[in-house]
């Protein structure tokens, strides 16, 4: 090193605590000079704000005086570590496993590669030296997988600095100067790149090729310029790739050619579920509007952008976009954009600002607050309303409707359902006020405003709207004391609710819809009566607070909910909750719960229900913590209740609370052929507070924490019920009063029968069957004994 670059490492080391003497032996010598700059001395003498919640006023850092010092100080001659492995000095491939070391810096001719790969768990170190030249710096074949590639520098070459082509690698504290393409994988998968820098590439910094699952952490892609396309991270064909804590800054093009482009972040069409959190993109410039400039551009399919800071992003000064993502195709969440000539673009408006949002999330657009909305102008609609005229014999009359901005219908008046004359098309936003059959020819998705209008409004009785295969992008609204409607056949999606209940409605019927993504799927007005409704083979995925939601209304009269299948997006969702109701059936429904706190079928203060042939089952998102307190039946007050045929199973997936079926005051109800399975903590059946005339008939409790905990209950009957493996008490009963009669208890860790309430206990236990418990009988800490217990209660006939 020079006096200068040996005195600022000094000064700098010094700062941090660090020795400055010896360093080889005071410094693990795997660590190279750059990664104990950035990892112990920066942090102490640099304040990082990533996130840019001060965004247009002021900014607290400026990367590039940073690393302009850590250029200056590790691009200076630096001496290495002596290699403990196999060492290296000359250009070459590796084709044997094993641990190597780089003895000294590589000046490569044209054409040639430096290191090449072509073995399984290599593990292959820089040591801080630089690779020069040639084609390619480091190449890893597909039959090098699982290779470690660390500390140093690829510069100068004329295709690639690192091309990854195997799977399983890892890859930590290199950087890659002047090539084209800083690393490069291609047909590879899982592989791992961390604290890794791309610096001055003329194409891209990171390109992924047909390439999945594949994890990039704190890399940064800076001052990218060429004279094409020019990206800093770039995916293609893929999946699942994620790039976490990334910055991208300085990427430029001089191109003026239409059809090329410069980003920060760029994800194909053909990549799907892409991954770009907590990302910096700044300073991402073009110099014409020919050449799309962006910060983060995401043109595939279910892609997450969330937490990322993107600012100065221009294009010839007036088209550069900070975010360009569809909201409604792709997860768009908590990021901060601005002072980019356009903050977002198909970024829906609800989804901006403290504006409503359905799902929950705000991206903050610093030109909000200050101006109006950039007008963009979108030819979606106008390309589907030329093409749906073209294609149809239509009247002047109806294509007049066709393009207007909103529609109000008359058609003739039909009974519902019955479709006797052709039913009416509906294109755009609008409004029925006539009975009729209607169905769409198009999406639906009206103007965003603050506060959201309904995408439709149905305004008479005795409609039929068929959605027809399209997708409504808002909420139908009900209006108040209507009856005889029926909404069938498509996707409702970014709602809250999708279908909304007006006091009054009556004989509604839903069915073969797909909700998808909202707050509420299907909500009643708070206050309101509502009288038979109808829900038939619909699917409800992704809410983030109810399914079915007719827990504020102050009566239900009638409810059937046939064949649904459920899964929430968020914790503490319920799938179907129902309060104040009369004759209620859920059948045939299917409740998938992956996210804690979540209730499959709430029903509170209802009369006459039933539960048949239903199923709630955990499903834990791979890679998400551990799921605790999930219910699969919760009621609470309720009478005449008949519960039948129904499964819940593994509701939690640690030692904390997880329910099958849980009753709370509940009277005159009966569970037959139930089954509650690997429901940790709390137990299987639980049946709690002040209910009376409870009665359980061949039902099933295994692998619980106690099979079934009945207390406080008046008069309570189980019979042929089975409690096998708990990891409590099979039965735990603590009653005034009730019979256990041909049960069967055996395999639980802690005891078979459990009397809690001992003498007093005026239970009858007849007929059942403990073996090998940890206790078979036990009354209130103490064995059965059918001499001292004649009357009361009364133990007979009981078997060990």
């Amino acid at each position: 090193m020079n006096k200068k670059t040996v005195l600022i490492s000094l000064l700098l080391l010094a700062s941090a605590g660090l020795a400055a003497q010896n360093e080889c032996t005071e410094i693990p010598c795997a660590t190279g000079i750059r990664q104990i700059l950035t990892t112990a001395v920066l942090p102490e003498i640099c304040t990082l704000e990533s996130k840019l919640d001060t965004c247009c006023t002021t900014i607290g850092q400026d990367f590039r005086t940073t690393w302009t010092i850590i250029d200056a100080i590790t691009n200076k001659p630096f001496t290495p570590c002596p290699c403990s492995a196999t060492p290296i000095s000359t250009p070459g491939t590796i084709s044997a496993p094993g641990s190597y070391c780089l003895t000294q810096d590589l000046l490569l001719t044209p054409g040639q590669t430096g290191i090449t790969i072509n073995a399984a768990d290599v593990t292959f170190d820089l040591n801080n030296h630089t690779i020069s030249g040639g084609s390619n710096g480091v190449l890893i074949t597909n039959a090098g997988a699982h290779a470690t590639v660390v500390n140093g520098t690829i510069q100068n070459t004329s295709e690639t600095g690192i091309t990854i082509g195997s799977s399983g690698c890892q890859f930590a504290s290199i950087d890659s100067i002047a090539t084209p393409t800083g690393f490069l994988l291609e047909n590879a998968s899982e592989n791992s790149i961390s604290n890794c820098r791309a610096l001055q590439n003329s194409f891209a910094g990171f390109s992924l090729v047909t390439s999945s699952t594949n994890n990039l952490t704190n890399c940064q892609a800076l001052n990218q310029i060429g004279i094409g396309s020019v990206y800093g991270f770039y995916a293609t064909n893929g999946t699942t790739n994620s790039f976490d804590f990334c910055i991208a800054a300085g990427c430029r093009t001089s191109s003026t050619t239409a059809g090329h482009h410069v980003a920060g972040f760029y994800a194909t069409a053909s990549q799907t579920n892409a991954i770009i959190t907590n990302g910096v993109v700044t300073d991402i410039q073009s110099p014409t509007t020919n050449v799309p400039a962006y910060g983060i551009i995401a043109l595939g399919t279910e892609q997450t952008i969330k937490n990322n800071s993107v600012k100065n992003v221009t294009s010839g000064g007036t088209a550069g976009v900070g975010i360009f993502a569809n909201s409604n195709l792709n997860y768009v969440a908590q990021n901060t954009s601005c002072s980019n000539d356009l903050n977002y673009s198909l970024v829906d408006t609800l989804f901006l600002g403290s504006q409503a949002n359905a799902r929950g999330v705000d991206n903050v657009d610093y030109s909000l607050p200050n101006k109006s909305n950039v007008i963009t102008t979108d030819f979606s609609g106008t390309y589907t309303t030329i093409a749906a005229i073209i294609n149809e014999n239509w009247s002047i009359e109806s294509k007049c409707e066709v393009i207007s901005d909103k529609i109000t219908l008359i058609p003739a008046q039909l009974p519902i359902d019955q479709e006797i004359t052709p039913p009416t098309s509906l294109m755009g936003t609008f409004t029925i006020s006539q009975p009729g059959s209607y169905f769409l020819r198009a999406d639906v998705s009206p103007t965003p405003t603050n506060p959201p209008t309904p995408a439709i409004v149905i305004n008479a009785s005795d409609v039929t709207l068929d959605l027809n295969g399209f997708t409504v992008y808002g909420t139908i609204t009900i209006a108040a004391g209507l009856q005889n409607i029926a909404i069938k056949n498509g996707t409702l999606t970014n709602f809250s609710p999708a279908i909304s209940l007006a006091n009054g409605t009556s004989n509604i019927i839903l069915t073969d819809l797909l909700f998808h993504f909202g707050l509420y799927d299907i909500q009643a007005d708070p206050g309101s009566t509502i009288n038979n409704i109808i829900i038939k083979n619909c699917r409800f995925i992704g809410y983030n607070n109810y399914g079915i939601d007719l827990s504020s209304a102050t009566q239900i009269n009638g409810l059937l909910v046939d064949n649904c299948y459920f899964k929430a997006n968020v914790l503490n969702a319920t799938d179907i909750a129902v309060s104040n109701g009369k004759h209620i059936e859920i059948l045939n429904c299917q409740h998938i719960m992956q996210y804690q706190d979540t209730t499959g079928c709430l029903l509170s203060d209802c009369t006459n229900s039933v539960i048949r042939k239903c199923s709630y089952q955990m499903y834990q998102v791979p890679g998400s913590s551990n799921i605790t307190g999930l219910t699969g039946i919760s009621n609470s007050g309720c009478t005449k209740l008949h519960i039948q045929q129904c499964i819940s199973e593994n509701n939690t997936n640690t030692a904390s609370s997880g329910i099958g079926f849980y009753l709370t005051a509940c009277t005159d109800t009966t569970l037959s052929e139930c089954k509650t399975i690997g429901n940790s903590n709390d137990g299987g059946f639980v049946f709690l507070t002040t209910g009376t005339a409870i009665n359980l008939d061949r039902c099933v409790a295994t692998n619980n924490n106690i099979g079934f905990q009945i207390e406080s209950i008046d008069n309570i009957t189980l019979e042929r019920c089975l409690a096998e493996g708990n990891a409590g008490d099979g039965f735990y009963l603590n009653n005034s009063s009730g019979l256990v009669q041909e049960c069967v208890a055996q395999g639980n860790v802690i005891t078979g029968f459990n009397d809690g309430t001992g003498v007093a206990s005026a239970i009858a236990y007849a007929a059942n069957i403990a073996r090998n418990n940890g206790t078979d009988y036990s009354s209130a800490g103490a064995p059965f004994n059918p001499v001292s217990y004649t009357s009361s209660p009364n133990y007979w006939k009981n078997v060990e």
